[in-house]
């Protein structure tokens, strides 16, 4: 399938002044949530990704759609004559859920109830594609279905002055191939062909594992000596590093999201919609109370520390050494005080070590977005240590 095409198929139909009565579904977007609510059905399954589905190739009847919306299925399950299982799910949320990151447990589920290696999240503004490599499902794919939409339209300055396939930039046309070569037909349609291909010669009898049956003549998909087609191979080499480019750019693009979603996660206290940092210094305040003649800089330097211990940036014993300090200045007080630092200092610690499995927690769900983007800081920091030094910027500016 040409990304051409592909974008046509989906983009297009999604940017035509028909898709609502407000007009394309840019449009729609635009009128204010409370006039969206509950689209997840009319708007998001049905014109949204159904049109996905049909411009990916797939047929009614390879499309199973929860149209009772079952709790225990996903909104579409995708399966075909030519592949074992299904081939993937959609999870759909309705256009106001803007946060759609923080649905993947779901999908996660159905993913594995159905035994489906691959997912998508779609709400109407943004689709986030994930597979299942293992231990973690990791973001694959993240792409902007209403920017590609306003691009489309020639709605967005970044369209310079263009409309249709010309206006898009080169990061959407590689997640819309990514889209397209990763969740098309064409990627499920003869799976089984290809695997007794490659396995079985001629005869139907498996291969050798060393390769020494890969005789010419012997096997079923024809072999060509390099030697004897050098532009075929050159340009296979070609096709194959342009689509690992688009796909690792893509790639990364998706976990920067899941970094994204982590970091979203950390800044909020455990169990609370209340930011962490807030907690920090009210349990900080509260210690800090039981010493009001304390200079406003020491207070500032304790303040910081006690946040700084309870975020995890230092020891939890600083907490306790805060509380010693307080403790010793003010030892001349009644013994109520020295049980209201007590008890200050024990929230404290007990805030510490609930705020510590929330962070950990959250790096577990979003571990292949953390592992990446930290990763790839540590080699940021290393070629800029080596530009300092002198080396060539060429490589370092490729990657900002």
């Amino acid at each position: 399938m040409e990304t051409k095409e592909f974008a046509e198929a989906f983009i297009g139909r999604l940017a035509r002044t028909d898709f609502h009565d407000a007009g394309s579904l840019a449009a729609y977007l635009a009128l204010p949530d409370s006039a969206r609510s509950g689209d997840e059905a009319t708007i998001v399954d049905l014109r949204i990704s159904r049109v996905l589905l049909e411009a990916l190739g797939y047929g009614s009847a390879e499309i199973d759609y929860n149209a009772g919306k079952d709790n225990l299925r996903p909104d579409f399950s995708i399966s075909i004559r030519d592949f074992p299982g299904r081939c993937f799910i959609i999870e759909d949320k309705a256009t106001v859920e803007h946060r759609l990151e923080a649905h993947r447990p779901q999908l996660v589920g159905y993913m594995a109830a159905f035994r489906c290696p691959r997912g998508l999240l779609v709400n109407g503004e943004r689709v986030l594609g994930y597979d299942d490599t293992g231990p973690i499902t990791s973001a694959t794919l993240q792409f902007s279905i209403s920017g590609a939409v306003r691009l489309w339209n020639g709605a967005d300055l970044l369209a310079m002055g263009q409309t249709g396939w010309d206006a898009l930039p080169q990061p959407d046309r590689d997640a819309l191939a990514v889209l397209a070569r990763r969740y098309g037909r064409v990627a499920f349609q003869g799976v089984n062909r290809l695997i007794e291909d490659l396995t079985l010669d001629k005869d139907g009898k498996l291969h050798a594992l060393d390769g020494g049956s890969w005789h010419p003549g012997q096997t079923r998909i024809p072999i060509t000596d390099a030697r004897d087609a050098p532009n075929q191979l050159v340009q296979a080499v070609q096709d194959l590093i342009g689509e690992l480019r688009e796909d690792v750019a893509v790639q990364f693009t998706a976990r920067q999201v899941e970094h994204e979603a982590f970091r979203d996660a950390i800044k909020r206290a455990p169990g609370s919609s209340v930011a962490a940092d807030e907690v920090m210094i009210q349990q900080a305040e509260g210690m800090l109370a039981l010493w009001p003649r304390a200079l406003p800089n020491v207070r500032s330097e304790l303040l910081e520390r006690l946040r700084r211990a309870m975020r995890g940036d230092l020891p939890e014993t600083e907490i306790d050494a805060v509380a010693a300090l307080i403790r010793a200045e003010v030892s001349g007080r009644a013994g109520a005080g020295a049980d209201a630092l007590s008890r200050a200092a024990g929230e404290a610690r007990a805030f510490a070590a609930r705020y510590s499995r929330h962070v950990t927690r959250a790096r577990a769900q979003h571990a292949a977005g953390v592992q990446t983007v930290e990763a790839f800081e540590r080699w940021q920091a290393a070629i800029g240590t080596l530009l300092l030094a002198g080396a060539t910027p060429g490589l370092f500016n490729a990657f900002e």
